[in-house]
């Protein structure tokens, strides 16, 4: 569960960060 756990949260951080780079590189 724990290497899982880890696993989504950073997918989710990596999406975020990405659609945050997107949306200032404007």
């Amino acid at each position: 569960p724990d290497e899982n756990d880890k696993t989504t949260w950073s997918f989710e951080l990596i999406a975020f960060v990405r659609g945050w780079l997107a949306a200032t590189a404007k």
